[in-house]
């Protein structure tokens, strides 16, 4: 027997219908590489009298990872349903799908867990609960990737991966096909009408951690038992040239008053059917934060870097939201 090759090892996943509960992983990525591994905290004492540890006692168990991978229509209902789940909408005859990922500031937000398996032929080791709890979206008209972290409760080995998984559709956002929309309403932004920034080469979003871990003494419990909601502060920048919509931009957004604008960053892809287009949509409110300069710039173009931190903006019911169309019709 050769030994084994990583290059042979997969990652699955199956949505849980209880969190917690085991189910098969019957979805593999086509795209992303999701990596877990254990995560046991161990505390190690000293007695007196030695000048090293003596006891060590893994008190807490868990499953700690992390995702990467190109930025695709397919992929993104399964990492952001662990942000904000809301069932598809189909859109009229065709064999489109709308998944909105309305995010709230103020209420508690559904969310989907599930069954990881990772490894090959020889052995998996499996982790439930898990769950996608970081999103940071680069984007430049190189490339557009996505990455965060990924938590599970206690993993186990001596398992086998499910046979035969499904791919879930690969359909990559191409560049060619976004653009970045900022305006004082969030009417304008979402009905087409809003400024469409022109000279904008870089985008980063940043969710960051967005649940924390609940643990409890019951030995029923190997793990953590369920996890809470907690404080956010999500960011977005723009880096550009510095022409004068953006120094325009800049003065109104800078005033005494620090108003809220709106962005949507919004691909259009290949037609589906009928009004249904494959799509992604990031829609938010933003208060600037930070203006640098870039000497550098694009190559050659001199530029400024905008840091906006996302707020939320209880007039339009908005903090942020993700709005996705393709064929998937469930997780």
């Amino acid at each position: 027997m050769s030994g084994r090759a990583d290059v042979n090892i997969v990652t699955q996943l199956g949505v849980e219908t209880t969190k917690g509960t085991s189910v098969a992983a019957s979805k593999r990525f086509p795209d992303l590489d999701v990596e877990l591994s254990p995560d046991d905290e161990v505390k190690f004492y000293r007695p007196a009298g030695s000048k090293a540890n003596e006891v060590a006692v893994p008190h807490k168990r868990m499953a700690m990872g992390s995702y990467k991978g190109p930025l695709t229509y397919g992929s993104l209902p399964w990492i952001l349903s662990s942000l904000k789940y809301a069932a598809p909408v189909v859109i009229g005859a065709t064999t489109g799908y709308t998944w909105t990922h309305d995010v709230s500031a103020t209420a508690e937000n559904a969310f989907k867990t599930y069954t990881i398996e990772r490894g090959d032929a020889n052995d998996a080791g499996k982790s439930t609960f898990g769950c996608f709890n970081s999103w940071t979206f680069n984007i430049t008209r190189e490339e557009a990737t996505v990455s965060g972290e990924v938590y599970g409760r206690v993993m186990s080995f001596g398992n086998t991966l499910t046979a035969t998984p499904t791919t879930i559709e690969n359909v990559p956002v191409a560049l060619g096909d976004m653009s970045i929309y900022l305006d004082t309403t969030l009417a304008a932004i979402t009905g087409g009408t809003g400024a469409k920034l022109t000279d904008v080469f870089d985008i980063n979003i940043v969710i960051p951690k967005f649940r924390e871990l609940k643990w409890v003494i019951d030995a029923a419990n190997t793990s953590f038992l369920d996890t809470v909601e907690q404080e956010v502060v999500p960011t977005f920048s723009i880096s550009a040239e510095w022409t004068s919509q953006m120094r325009t931009i800049y003065a109104a957004m800078i005033a005494d008053s620090a108003p809220t604008y709106y962005v949507n960053v919004k691909a259009v892809g290949d037609n589906i059917g009928t009004a249904a287009d494959y799509t992604f949509s990031f829609i938010a409110a933003l208060k600037i934060s930070k203006a640098t300069e870039l000497k550098t710039g694009n190559g050659k173009v001199y530029g400024y870097k905008l840091d906006f931190q996302i707020v939320n903006s209880p007039a339009d019911s908005l903090w942020f939201k993700f709005v996705n169309v393709n064929k998937a019709s469930t997780l």
